[in-house]
C-alpha cells in the first residue's frame, strides 16, 4: 500500500454545486459524463474524470465530498486524494499543483484547505500557512461563520 496524502476543503454546504462546477471547469470532460444529485435534489453533470488541467495533466485524483464527517455542522468536506504514492509527492512538493487547490478554496468560498500527510506532517495552506493537527483543525472551525 502506498503514501495517499490529500487535499482537504472546507466549505459552506451550500457551496457544494459551485464547488463541483469549479472542480468540472479544471477537469478534462473525456471519460463522462456522469450525473450527481446533491442533498436538496439539484443534479449536476460531472466530466467524471479527475485529470486536473494545469500546466500538465497530473493524473487521477479521487473525489470524497463529506456531509456527514465535518468539522462543524453546515459545513463539509471535499477530499482531493492522490491516487498513488508519486502524485502523494506531486501534491507535497509542487506549488503549481498546490496553488490549484488554494485558488479553488478561494473560488468556492471555502474557509479552509489542508494539506492531509495522514497526521505526518498535516499543514493548513490556506487562508494561512501553519502546521496543524486535529485539535488545531477542531479550534480553527469554531471561528467559522
Amino acid at each position: 500500500m502506498g503514501i495517499d496524502w490529500w487535499y482537504n476543503l472546507y466549505l459552506p454546504a451550500r457551496n457544494v454545486a459551485t464547488a463541483l462546477r469549479a472542480v468540472a471547469a479544471r477537469a478534462r470532460a473525456d471519460s463522462g459524463p456522469v450525473r450527481v444529485t446533491l442533498p436538496g435534489g439539484e443534479e449536476l453533470t460531472m466530466p467524471f474524470t479527475s485529470n486536473f488541467r494545469n500546466r500538465i495533466s497530473i493524473g487521477l485524483i479521487y473525489l470524497h465530498v463529506w456531509y456527514t464527517y465535518s468539522l462543524r455542522p453546515g459545513y463539509v468536506s471535499m477530499s482531493f486524494t492522490a491516487a498513488v504514492t508519486g502524485m502523494s509527492h506531486l501534491f507535497a512538493d509542487s506549488s503549481s499543483v498546490r496553488g490549484v487547490f488554494t485558488d479553488l478554496a478561494a473560488e468556492v468560498g471555502a474557509v479552509c484547505c489542508v494539506f492531509d500527510r495522514e497526521g505526518d506532517g498535516d499543514e493548513i495552506c490556506w487562508p494561512v500557512t501553519m502546521p496543524c493537527n486535529r485539535d488545531s483543525l477542531k479550534e480553527l472551525a469554531a471561528t467559522w461563520p
